[in-house]
């Protein structure tokens, strides 16, 4: 599949307290919209779930909404890749809840694909919502980290689904494995090529058909 980042461009709101939304403004991600927020020296002393912890550098928790509006071509499989954002992090695609990752450290990958409608413009909701107490030190909160959107065939290799190891090196030559899951819309055969370069040149490569 083809990696394509789609991190320019988002409109972001930033939540108040009882989930009334601000006017949006235009950003670009990474982007954190804590940082923004005065900090308090009293912060964490009351617990409600805005409070803030003052851990998290005496900063107030709102939440945070990121929309972006893309079209998608007809016949290709979609996934979108996050990664990384803080903290419990909600996908919506064209109105359609699509899941929740509920952890701020790793990527999260998501497929839209069923949910894509052709030849209009699609909307890309992505929202984070930090917890209080739920770190040492300062986090930040938003989407830290860029935003990938993986575009294939009916016949692909998904995200995550290629593995490669050097299993061993001795003289030069070096011990090289590779595994791999094809994912496919329809019933085929499939030829795949690998290929390994060296400074920019071909050293090696294999075909298999399966």
């Amino acid at each position: 599949m083809k990696k394509i980042c789609i991190s320019k461009d988002w409109r972001f709101y930033n939540a108040n307290p009882g989930f009334e939304y601000e006017k949006y403004e235009e950003v670009d991600l990474p982007h954190d919209y804590q940082i923004k927020h005065k900090r308090k020296a009293n912060i964490g002393d009351e617990v409600t779930y805005d409070s803030g912890d003052r851990n998290n550098g005496f900063y107030p928790d709102t939440n945070g909404k990121y929309v972006k509006y893309l079209t998608f071509e007809e016949n290709k499989h979609y996934v979108l890749d996050i990664d990384g954002a803080y903290m419990l992090t909600y996908v919506t695609f064209n109105e359609n809840f699509m899941g929740m990752h509920p952890y701020g450290y790793t990527p999260y990958l998501v497929d839209l694909t069923d949910c894509v409608l052709k030849n209009i413009t699609n909307k890309i909701v992505i929202e984070t919502r930090p917890l209080p107490f739920s770190t040492r030190w300062y986090t930040g909160n938003g989407i830290y980290r860029d935003v990938f959107l993986w575009e294939g065939g009916k016949v692909r290799i998904e995200p995550r689904d290629i593995y490669i190891a050097t299993n061993k090196i001795d003289n030069g030559n070096a011990d090289v494995r590779l595994r791999y899951v094809v994912s496919s819309d329809i019933t085929t055969n499939a030829d795949i090529k690998f290929t390994v370069l060296y400074d920019g040149a071909e050293v090696h490569s294999e075909n298999e058909t399966i």
